[in-house]
């Protein structure tokens, strides 16, 4: 019911430049000056039991000192994100104080990308963590906190 076309398009060659200095994502280097920092909250987005230390595949299981929760599936409605009164209310519970940085991670950077964007929508500034648990948890020197193997200590 739309008007269509067979005419080709007029075409003009444009110009484009790569930026440096990406503001948008973090490495491992990012993420562990930020622990401990009032200013910024390190956000997981994978499921509970992952977070908790129970299982995930990686190379020690856990999270990153400090990280709060938040599930990248409990933002979405459906196939929709949900609305920001909503958003707002699950960062508030996970405990993401309102105008804190926020850099998101997962197991490998691809579920925390909607985190990231929940988080933008609410006007944090925020970083996806590229390589994410995968990267963190295969670091020996870097600190992993485990629930699930504190439980399991007599």
């Amino acid at each position: 019911g739309r008007p269509v076309s067979t005419e080709a398009p007029v075409v003009t060659a444009g110009t484009a430049a790569a930026a440096t200095g990406g503001g948008l994502v973090a490495d491992a280097a990012y993420v562990q000056a930020r622990l401990d920092k009032p200013a910024a909250t390190i956000v997981d987005a994978r499921d509970p039991r992952f977070y908790n230390g129970d299982g995930g595949g990686q190379p020690r299981p856990g999270h990153i000192p400090g990280a709060v929760n938040v599930p990248f599936s409990s933002l979405l409605e459906g196939t929709k994100i949900k609305d920001e009164p909503v958003l707002r209310a699950l960062f508030s519970a996970a405990g993401v104080s309102p105008g804190a940085e926020v850099v998101a991670y997962c197991n490998i950077g691809q579920q925390a990308s909607l985190v990231w964007r929940a988080a933008r929508m609410r006007g944090h500034e925020a970083r996806l963590y590229d390589g994410s648990f995968e990267d963190w948890s295969g670091r020996e020197e870097l600190p992993v906190v485990n629930p699930a193997a504190a439980k399991k200590r007599p």
